[in-house]
């Protein structure tokens, strides 16, 4: 079965776009798509890349596989979300506020978290390798096996060198 598709114009035509709360969206593709508030129960296996939240809040939702590479939720509030085995390269979360949100297995690298405020978030099974705004994760809990293969990220966001590294 091919993949839904909602073409970037047919976005543009829908001002706000508002997509229905509750249930399921499963297999959907949203391309450099604008949605300014959005609550959902459950995305799966969607492709949503550049897709951008600005200034919205999203509450009570788990996206399950697929990718938001490039994706932005940049000055929003996410609360309550779990992002299980998503592809978040290059995604923004510049100075947003994200209050039990749960990343697991998601590819971060690139992810851009500068200024973000996290309160009772997680991370597993994913290295702080390439993040930018390590320093903004205060609040954060890892694995003790995450945490350890991401030392060089921590060490480099509080300005630490390491000693006996590659190159040296």
């Amino acid at each position: 079965m091919a993949d839904p598709v909602v073409a970037a114009p047919l976005i543009s035509q829908l001002d706000p776009c508002e997509l229905p709360d509750g249930g399921e969206l499963d297999e959907l593709v949203l391309s450099e798509a604008l949605v300014e508030r959005h609550g959902r129960d459950a995305l799966t296996d969607s492709r949503l890349v550049g897709f951008s939240l600005s200034e919205g809040r999203v509450e009570d939702l788990r996206v399950a596989g697929g990718t938001m590479m490039l994706s932005s939720f940049a000055h929003s509030t996410l609360r309550r979300v779990a992002f299980e085995n998503v592809n978040l390269r290059e995604a923004s979360f510049l100075e947003t506020q994200l209050e039990f949100v749960h990343f697991d297995g998601c590819d971060l690298t690139g992810a851009d978290f500068r200024g973000a405020r996290l309160k009772e978030c997680a991370i597993r099974g994913s290295s702080l390798d390439g993040v930018l705004g390590v320093e903004s994760l205060r609040g954060l809990t890892m694995p003790w096996g995450d945490l350890v293969g991401s030392v060089g990220a921590l060490a480099a966001a509080l300005g630490i060198g390491v000693e006996g590294a590659e190159g040296e």
